[in-house]
């Protein structure tokens, strides 16, 4: 799993994806990123919030990834 504040397409889980396929690694990867869409604006704090980019979005996104 990677978490970046960064657009999902392009960032760190595009890279760790790119590497796992070119070593020919099956695995599931999460991939915690900002949407590609149009973002809100605001505090960041709040917005991290909002995204699912703090410790507790983080955690239930890992549980989920792990359920699957």
């Amino acid at each position: 799993m990677t978490v970046e504040e960064h657009n999902v397409i392009g960032g760190l889980g595009s890279a760790v994806a790119e590497v796992l396929g070119r070593n020919g690694v099956s695995t599931r990867l999460g991939i915690v990123a900002l949407p590609d869409e149009d973002l809100e604006v605001g505090v960041p704090a709040d917005l991290l919030a909002h995204y699912g980019i703090t410790a507790e979005g983080v955690t239930r996104q890992a549980l989920a990834l792990l359920s699957r």
